[in-house]
């Protein structure tokens, strides 16, 4: 038997993932939720995430593919920590960092509405990065103190976002998911207790600064917080 060449490109954790990949993985799910036979799925998925045209998986070992299929599958079942900084290179070669914002409490009326909007649904995960991450201009004194710039728009950096990556994205997600799920449960003070014992280092630089603007999010914009419950309907996007 002859020995078979693919081209096949596997990450290796979350931040080998694109937030366009998962887009396209979270709509593949919307649009075979009632199918019984997840084969198609599972090729679909290896297309997504390893650039494997559904024509060669079948040239492909049993074992190969399955193995392939579980190390992209436990991907997502990682810990998924808030990320207040990340870098993206284009393909000129410039290197951008983008921060989080970092004073809730100052977020423009526009950066907060389209925020609330984009929240909804995954197709505009890439437009939320876009709101809440913009390029560092200046640090004030360390990696937790930092400016960002003014908010103008989704569209300035929205196409970017597609290829930041997906842990940035989804640890995002979580940490304001556990916070909206928690509020109802907790005052202010305490919920804030309970979540530095938690979280890491730049969620609790975020609790501690911004507290009471993100309970105003949730408290006054409940839909944001439901919006992100859908994706927690879909496999491996587990908080």
């Amino acid at each position: 038997m002859s020995e078979i060449e693919l081209d096949i490109s596997i990450p290796n954790d979350l931040s080998g993932i694109s937030v366009s990949q998962y887009q396209e993985y979270v709509q593949l799910w919307q649009d075979n939720k009632d199918v019984e036979d997840y084969e198609f799925i599972n090729k679909k998925t290896l297309q997504i995430f390893c650039g494997l045209d559904l024509k060669d998986s079948y040239k492909i070992p049993l074992n190969t593919f399955d193995n392939i299929l579980d190390h992209v599958n436990k991907c997502f079942e990682e810990d998924k920590p808030f990320i207040n900084r990340f870098t993206m290179t284009d393909k000129d070669g410039i290197t951008v960092e983008f921060g989080f914002e970092p004073s809730l409490d100052k977020i423009s009326y526009g950066a907060f509405k389209d925020a609330e909007n984009y929240m909804r649904e995954a197709k505009d995960l890439h437009k939320l990065m876009a709101v809440l991450y913009r390029p560092v201009i200046k640090d004030v004194s360390n990696k937790y103190h930092y400016r960002v710039a003014d908010y103008e728009g989704s569209d300035a950096f929205s196409e970017v976002m597609k290829d930041a990556p997906v842990n940035v994205a989804l640890g995002m997600q979580v940490f304001f998911y556990r916070l909206g799920t928690k509020l109802s449960k907790y005052t202010m003070d305490s919920l804030v207790e309970q979540a530095m014992l938690t979280t890491n280092k730049e969620g609790k630089q975020l609790l501690e600064e911004n507290g009471e603007i993100i309970n105003r999010f949730y408290a006054s914009h409940k839909t944001m917080y439901e919006g992100l419950t859908k994706y927690q309907s879909f496999p491996y996007t587990n908080v």
